[in-house]
């Protein structure tokens, strides 16, 4: 810091006789207490501004030009290194192209503007959109923006739920990706909750799986007040015990949202193919309030026992003989799981 001129008032001017030494101590006494005051000050505004977050916006300068608006990921990038472990960013308006996956930190939070006004554009093809990465990130929250691929991207995760434990996703929309929403268990991942969330022609509209194809690990999340529109199926338990879906509304809309022919592996799929819920792996979940307009089944139950199922409509536009479907299941299993 610069040296700080210290001007006495003459009835504060010092008297004949004083040390020069006890002079200058008195000017460095001085010094020092204003450049604290200047440090707490800076630390002051630096809490404040973390609690209102960090606008993206704010490193506009970094963006990058390319075809038809502009690449955000250096200025998010900034941001989220601003705002550090704890810290909130704010997404402005508009089209928000990303060339890598936003990768928040734990504690953090992620607003946009609202699901219609701010759309999260990715530039690649395969891999998740939103995500944390590595490390187990704890009370991540994202809200209000949607993501949009340009067209169908089969191997793209819109919100991958992996590593997060305590997360929360509110008022956010996937459009046109193989996964919407995926409760990734290989790792952990625990007690998250999404809720008023829309996935749009994403082949699977949830999933809760783990990568070495065994159950557990993704337990205990709960999905709430979720719109589904064309999917291949609508919610996909591949994983994971002791999870909550309520609330789940699942339609088929061709004609505004196409219904993607291929699932994320790859593999083309027919009416028959297509599922309101399909369980394949996971114990003591609970399933409720179902409705579904949908062009497909309604229920797989296979290899899973102790769920739970209450409260299921659909208008049954499907290609097989019945709404529940035990499938390649030993009736000692399935038995065990409650229908109403």
């Amino acid at each position: 810091m610069a040296d700080v001129n210290v001007n006495f008032p003459p009835s504060a001017s010092p008297v004949r006789g004083v040390r020069a030494g006890d002079m200058e101590a008195a000017i460095t006494q001085v010094k020092e207490d204003v450049e604290g005051q200047v440090a707490d000050v800076t630390n002051n505004l630096g809490v404040i501004s973390n609690s209102v977050g960090v606008s993206v916006e704010s490193y506009s300068n970094l963006k990058v030009a390319v075809a038809n608006g502009y690449d955000w990921t250096p200025a998010i990038t900034q941001a989220i290194n601003t705002a550090g472990v704890g810290g909130k960013i704010i997404l402005p308006k508009g089209n928000i192209y990303t060339s890598l996956p936003i990768s928040l930190l734990s504690n953090m939070q992620m607003d946009g503007q609202g699901r219609d006004s701010t759309f999260i554009i990715p530039l690649f093809s395969n891999g998740n959109v939103v995500e944390s990465k590595t490390t187990i990130r704890y009370k991540t929250f994202a809200r209000d923006f949607s993501i949009k691929p340009a067209t169908y991207q089969r191997e793209l995760i819109g919100v991958n739920f992996k590593y997060w434990q305590y997360g929360s996703v509110e008022r956010v929309d996937v459009f046109n990706c193989g996964v919407g929403f995926d409760f990734d268990g290989t790792i952990g991942c625990y007690y998250n909750k999404a809720s008023q969330v829309r996935a749009v022609s994403c082949a699977y509209g949830f999933r809760t799986k783990r990568d070495d194809d065994l159950n557990g690990r993704a337990n205990a999340n709960t999905v709430d007040d979720a719109v589904i529109l064309s999917p291949i199926i609508g919610v996909l338990h591949d994983s994971g015990n002791t999870n909550i879906f309520n609330n789940i509304k699942v339609e088929s809309l061709p004609s505004a949202a196409p219904v993607p022919e291929v699932d994320p592996f790859g593999v083309t799929k027919t009416a028959a193919d297509r599922w309101v819920l399909k369980l394949s792996k996971g114990t003591a979940g609970r399933f409720t309030m179902f409705r579904a307009e949908f062009d497909g089944n309604l229920v797989d139950l296979a290899n899973t026992y102790a769920n739970f199922l209450d409260d299921f409509y659909c208008n049954y536009n499907g290609v097989k003989g019945s709404f529940i479907t035990l499938q390649e299941t030993p009736s000692s299993a399935w038995q065990t799981n409650n229908l109403r």
